[in-house]
């Protein structure tokens, strides 16, 4: 059985040619939208934290979360997906904060991550302050 060396061009495709700077767009666009969306669930979960939500107002706001998904799934390629998204992730975040309080009100709570961080990197945090 004789194989022969094949040359793959990877600058074209079967639909035509391959758009690199199409896919860096999409991929940058994914990224942006993923970053938004994670501040958003962040800024819900400190709003619920800073309101001192209770753990019944956390289930209520995650079951409410479950409704923009439900028109999600319906609208997925329509202008109004980004806002829908974002809701739920707001809504996401805002059914967090009660848990995150809870256990940041325990006793030691706050600083479990600080010492988690230590015992990772041999006792020295990173400059930003986070684990490395």
């Amino acid at each position: 059985m004789r194989t022969e060396g094949r040359v793959i061009d990877l600058s074209r495709t079967e639909y035509g040619t391959y758009a690199a700077p199409d896919t860096n767009h999409v991929i940058r666009n994914t990224y942006q939208l993923l970053a938004l969306s994670t501040a958003v669930a962040g800024v819900g979960a400190g709003i619920s934290m800073l309101a001192g939500f209770g753990p019944l107002a956390g289930i209520v706001f995650t079951l409410l979360g479950l409704v923009p998904l439900l028109y999600l799934n319906k609208n997925r390629n329509t202008a109004a997906a980004v806002p829908t998204m974002l809701t739920f992730t707001a809504l996401s975040g805002l059914g967090l904060g009660p848990t995150l309080s809870h256990y940041i009100n325990l006793p030691g709570g706050s600083s479990t991550v600080i010492d988690r961080c230590r015992h990772h990197d041999g006792g020295h945090l990173s400059t930003d302050g986070l684990c490395a």
